[in-house]
């Protein structure tokens, strides 16, 4: 059986990859019969790839283009599985909704592949929990260890307490700074030991005296192994809140593979398989984690026992090659089609000797393209340079219609007419790239509205419920002021995608100014419930909740919508007249 790993991470470094990606594909390459491939989404041969693999793992992509060509792997008998690893649709500061999946689009094409999908995989409870209606067959495949670190050590006369991690754990950290502080007052042997940003470390433990803290830059994966083996205690504080109850309980593997007691709070991620006393400590607030601390910091013989059970439950439950054979039963027990071919001329790199575990090798071209991306992400002055790495692209793979999509992009940037032609030729390279006929439709709607409808209808022929084209059309016949024909195309693109807020918020638009109130103050409500950091569905709702006579609600969705974009110049005049008004409330 052929398994294909479909990415869009570019690091091999990020937890994520090697949690889900990296060791997961060398244990089932393992597996007799198993041959596992990884493959970018900006890759040349993606296409060969996906109409080969008998089984196709989708991490977290929100990439258009993937729709049609799932939808023709599931009538060859092919299997495509989505892998949720984040809570996307939730707010988290640093991660999560934040960038790309802040995108109405990229939420919508995500959820999208999520429902089109055979089945759909997760790291946890939580996120089944979140997830499992958007598909029937959802499974958790929990991260596993690869290999163990270092046995429990005995225990010390010092105490080393420790935590690693990201910018995204600030909010997380800041709530048990003063424990930590306090233990290292109390205690004179207690020392504590970060591994991140520095700007992080001082913001939050700058109180700790300087000698009971000791700082690590972030590294490697070894890196942070290495870090690892120096603690005696780790702890894991995450604030409830709809992101973090979808984690994983990853640092819980981590923390006990290393022989290092886990501290952790009692959040979803970690009740599962953390018992309290016996292979870790779990705490609900920083009055609990006070107490743990002092309790296995005095007690030595507390701290070996609790060590070595979670370092023998790593062992004995959570090692990556135990779980290998699992996923592999389920995979081949949703496949119907014939065995897959060879990749015939698809360049492939072994990963390792021991496992039939390959990478997809970087075409040439596709190192041009991420060199066009890369500058024309720092801005205007690198234009020119960016569309001469597209051209080289386009120059060496002819067929590459991501070289000539993002040359057009580059001059959409810049609304400059050019923009049309690379979109054009995208789509000749690639007659099923929706993203294409998206940005062409959306260049040519300014001037010629008939011709992108046109270009929308041609899109839509490949995928007939595809929101973001339903919606691009309702735009242009609002902006004709044919607002019934409009409304109905709203409507429609909300059908086909209820989580595509953009759309939602325009279908409340044109019934506001079709006098249909109701309707308009539903769907504004349904935009904010859909896109709850989208600062214009809630300032629309805040004008019509006004319009409405519900002053009050109204002030909060416009404070709303400030809070999250202070330069709204909608809103700044509309908050005025919401003072004036709740001024004149008895």
């Amino acid at each position: 059986m052929l398994i294909a790993n479909v990415i869009a991470m570019r690091s091999t470094q990020v937890g994520d990859y090697i949690y889900r990606v990296s060791q997961p594909s060398l244990a089932m390459g393992r597996v007799p019969g198993i041959k596992v491939v990884t493959v970018g989404v900006l890759s040349p041969h993606l296409g060969d790839v996906l109409r080969t693999a008998d089984v196709a793992i989708l991490h977290l992509l929100s990439e258009a283009d993937v729709l049609p060509l799932m939808e023709a792997r599931r009538q060859r008998g092919q299997v495509t599985v989505y892998e949720i690893s984040d809570h996307f649709m939730a707010a988290h500061q640093g991660v999560g909704i934040r960038g790309w999946f802040s995108d109405p689009v990229n939420r919508a094409n995500a959820l999208a592949l999520i429902h089109g999908a055979d089945a759909v995989q997760v790291t946890g409870r939580g996120l089944a929990d979140a997830f499992g209606e958007h598909n029937r067959q959802t499974v958790v495949f929990e991260n596993q260890i690869e290999s163990m670190g270092q046995p429990p050590r005995e225990p010390g006369g010092t105490v080393r307490i420790g935590w690693a991690g990201s910018d995204g754990h600030t909010q997380d950290l800041i709530q048990i700074r003063g424990v930590i502080a306090d233990a290292c007052r109390r205690f004179p042997n207690a020392t504590f030991s970060f591994m991140g940003n520095d700007q992080q470390f001082e913001q939050v433990f700058g109180a700790i005296p300087s000698a009971q803290k000791t700082y690590t830059r972030p590294g490697s994966l070894a890196d942070y192994r290495r870090f690892l083996d120096t603690l005696d205690i780790g702890i894991a504080p995450m604030l409830s809140n709809p992101y973090n109850h979808c984690r994983s309980d990853v640092k819980f593997l981590e923390y006990a593979a290393s022989g290092v007691v886990p501290v952790l709070q009692r959040i979803t991620p970690y009740e599962q398989h953390a018992i309290h006393g016996k292979n870790a400590f779990l705490f609900r607030d920083a009055t609990e984690l006070g107490a743990i601390l002092t309790e296995v910091i005095s007690n030595a013989a507390l701290r070996g026992a609790v060590s070595r059970e979670a370092h023998a439950y790593v062992s004995t439950d959570r090692r990556e090659d135990h779980h290998a054979a699992e996923r592999v039963r389920f995979y081949a027990s949703l496949a119907t089609g014939a065995p897959a071919d060879n990749l015939g001329d698809v360049p492939l790199h072994r990963l390792d000797p021991g496992s039939q575990t390959y990478d997809v090798e970087t075409h040439p071209a596709e190192t041009a393209l991420v060199l066009g991306i890369e500058a024309e992400a720092t801005g205007a002055p690198s234009a020119a340079r960016a569309r001469a790495f597209f051209d080289q692209a386009a120059a060496l793979r002819p067929d590459y219609a991501l070289a000539y999509f993002w040359r057009g992009r580059s001059h959409e940037l810049r609304h400059e007419p050019e923009a049309a032609n690379g979109f054009a030729r995208a789509i000749e390279a690639n007659p099923s790239s929706l993203r294409a006929f998206l940005h062409l439709a959306r260049v040519q709607a300014p001037r010629e509205p008939d011709v992108a409808l046109a270009t929308l209808d041609r899109g839509l022929a490949v995928s007939p419920r595809h929101a973001p084209f339903l919606e691009a059309q309702a735009q242009v016949h609002e902006d004709r002021g044919d607002l019934e024909r409009a409304r109905r195309l709203y409507q429609a693109a909300r059908d086909a995608s209820a989580f595509l807020g953009s759309a939602t918020a325009g279908l409340g638009r044109v019934c506001s100014r079709l006098g249909r109130t109701a309707e308009a103050l539903e769907a504004f409500r349904a935009a904010v419930a859909s896109s709850p950091d989208d600062a214009v569905a809630h300032r629309m709702l805040a004008e019509q909740l006004f319009a409405s006579g519900d002053v009050a609600r109204a002030s909060a969705h416009c404070v709303r919508a400030l809070e999250l974009d202070r330069h709204d110049a909608t809103a700044n005049a509309l908050l005025p007249k919401l003072i004036s008004a709740l001024e004149k409330v008895p």
